[in-house]
């Protein structure tokens, strides 16, 4: 049986409170996941379902989508390695595997 999980998680890692959601968005505009952050009163709001990496800032916000590891995926295979210290956090890029939906690709 499926352990059912909350529709959003929150945690506090440091001085810095993330939340997590599953779903953000289909499009490429993310102030929607910005206004969710603040609504849940987060520093970080790690989102996903597009299986692809996003990083963007709104205002004191952090929104993040780490990308997907696995297939299928709309992206180079990526994930995302969050460092908190404090208050601060810093986020890093990392390619797994730079196969795009079964193709090679060269990155710049």
């Amino acid at each position: 049986m499926k352990r059912k999980l909350k529709q959003t998680e929150k945690i506090r890692v440091n001085d810095v409170w993330i939340g997590v959601v599953h779903r953000g968005n289909y499009l490429n505009n993310f102030d929607d996941l910005g206004y969710k952050a603040k609504e849940l009163g987060v520093n970080l709001l790690i989102f996903g379902h597009i299986h692809r990496f996003v990083l963007e800032n709104f205002g004191d916000v952090i929104v993040l989508s780490p990308g997907s590891p696995t297939k299928p995926r709309q992206s180079v295979a990526s994930c995302a390695i969050i460092d908190v210290k404090g208050s601060k956090v810093e986020v890093k890029f990392e390619i797994i595997d730079d196969i795009y939906c079964g193709m090679d690709v060269e990155l710049k």
